[in-house]
């Protein structure tokens, strides 16, 4: 009972932290101590919700449901527990193969999970579980209620790690300004929002796409220009070669065909859970002409343009991204929102 209420605990929170993390793009985790041990990285990946419902949420069910069988239906809680233990062991697999990082409180109920299958392991009863198994109506509840409420969940909770999205083409006003960045949003706006962004940043791309929403949400009035900060700067060798900001050269090549934004999108909805930019698929799936692509991204003038991008965000002090600059002031999200806000 004690393990399933401290499983349902960490759930809780970390349903929570999957919450902030997306609503407050500038919350910082105190669980979040490097590349590896990351909590908001796993929290921002395509892992963190299956079947349209949070993983968190689907935790707090499962242990909720050990909790009841401990306490009502002691014969169910082997087989709730074994299973709650192989998922467990999945989805560790999964933050250390896929996403790259690992979440402390992920790995704590994972833990949990295993600790509390070897208790039950420990005190079953294998006659008594065969005939709660063989038994419908016992099953009824422990199945029946878990199931109603993901599908519940599926239906109705609001799909707040939903981003705006322009991968699959676009219905907003886009350009290039006369610095050659590009824009999307109003063609004579009321306010212009500099973003600085990284690609391998897991927070960019919430705060890109609650930037975009803002756009969408006022597409005559916010003018989005994007800039770049790849953490990899961009310098060429001779001749360029390896994956320094590949991502970077991506969008930039992409936007030589016309599709920067598409790029742009899908490369913030992709990288926090890449080791590279993967050119190949993302031409595939943006639509862009793969050979053109490939040709382009060696030319030692994008690699110039990636590094003069680099450099343009140093100058204005840029060091760590979401990064803003609106009526030529340095912001964060944050404030940039505050700043959206004053003029409209």
């Amino acid at each position: 009972m004690t393990l399933s209420a401290v499983g349902l605990a960490l759930s809780a929170y970390l349903q929570y932290h999957h919450v902030t993390t997306y609503l407050d793009p500038g919350a910082d985790s105190f669980c979040s101590v490097g590349a590896k041990v990351d909590c908001d990285t796993v929290a921002l990946s395509g892992a963190s919700v299956l079947l349209g419902v949070p993983v968190s949420l689907w935790g707090v069910i499962g242990f909720a449901t050990m909790l009841w069988a401990s306490l009502r239906r002691p014969a169910l809680l082997l087989p709730l527990a074994a299973f709650a233990a192989l998922t467990s062991i999945a989805y560790a697999i999964v933050s250390i193969a896929i996403v790259g990082s690992i979440c402390l409180f992920c790995e704590a109920t994972h833990v949990v999970a295993l600790a509390l299958f070897g208790f039950a392991w420990r005190s079953r009863d294998p006659e008594s579980t065969r005939r709660a198994l063989r038994s419908p109506r016992g099953l009824a509840l422990p199945l029946g209620l878990p199931t109603l409420a993901i599908v519940v969940l599926h239906v109705f909770l609001p799909r707040y790690w939903a981003l705006a999205s322009w991968e699959r083409g676009l219905s907003l006003p886009h350009g290039v300004d006369d610095d050659g960045r590009p824009w999307i949003g109003a063609r004579t706006p009321k306010v212009v929002v500099h973003e600085y962004v990284d690609y391998f940043c897991a927070h960019c791309r919430i705060a890109a796409g609650r930037m975009r929403m803002r756009v969408a949400a006022n597409p005559e009035a916010i003018r989005i220009v994007r800039h770049q900060m790849p953490r990899m700067h961009c310098r060429p060798g001779n001749p360029p070669r390896g994956h320094r900001c590949e991502a970077a050269r991506v969008a930039i090549c992409a936007g030589q065909q016309g599709k920067f934004w598409e790029a742009d999108d899908w490369l913030i909805a992709h990288m926090p859970d890449a080791k590279r930019a993967q050119p190949a698929r993302a031409a595939r799936e943006i639509g862009l002409d793969a050979a053109r692509l490939q040709k382009c991204l060696v030319d030692p003038e994008i690699w110039n343009r990636a590094h003069r991008d680099v450099a343009e965000a140093q100058r204005r002090g840029i060091l760590r991204t979401p990064a803003y600059v609106v009526d030529g002031r340095r912001m964060d999200h944050e404030q940039a929102n505050e700043a959206i806000d004053e003029k409209l």
